[in-house]
């Protein structure tokens, strides 16, 4: 797989490049698409290529240009809320999806309001029951007040509590 990103890399992956890459590399099988450059994504398929948008927020239309999927952040919080989405898709109930995409989007502004990785690692922990601890630095830590709204937004949306099978050894 490829990870075209642009934004940190300064090299945007062209369909031009990516033929190069898929003639030098003949397993190759997709790709994680995180540019702006939304069009590229029906070009990536029509090479044969399995498509995966990495952005949470752009998953619905990603999926009707072509896309295989989604890789983000956001979904690790509630993968649900985006199973849901793709299920809605699949089965032709673009009303449910469209739905289930604004749902999702809720979810990740959310996450990404006072940082991802504390936030993801807090939401975890409360659903989970399970101490995720602190983000490494550079990550930020979030205040005692950002925590609490974090978990009553989430808590909002029906983001809550999840039974964890433990193991028996």
């Amino acid at each position: 797989f490829v990870y075209n990103l642009p934004q940190a890399t300064g090299v945007e992956i062209t369909p031009e490049l990516m033929q190069k890459i898929q003639d030098g590399v003949p397993q190759l099988a997709g790709l994680k698409h995180s540019s702006l450059n939304f069009i590229n994504i029906r070009t990536w398929v029509s090479m044969g290529l399995k498509c995966f948008v990495g952005s949470s927020r752009l998953m619905l239309p990603a999926l009707t240009l072509g896309a295989s999927g989604c890789v983000d952040g956001p979904p690790c919080a509630a993968p649900e809320l985006w199973v849901d989405l793709y299920d809605a898709y699949v089965a032709g109930d673009l009303k449910r999806a469209e739905a289930a995409q604004d749902r999702a989007s809720d979810l990740a502004d959310i996450v990404i309001k006072h940082g991802f990785h504390s936030s993801v690692k807090i939401l975890l922990g409360e659903r989970l029951g399970i101490d995720c601890g602190a983000p490494r630095p550079p990550g930020s830590h979030i205040t005692p007040d950002q925590r609490a709204w974090l978990i009553e937004t989430a808590a909002a949306l029906g983001i809550g509590r999840v039974e964890v099978a433990q193991a028996h050894h």
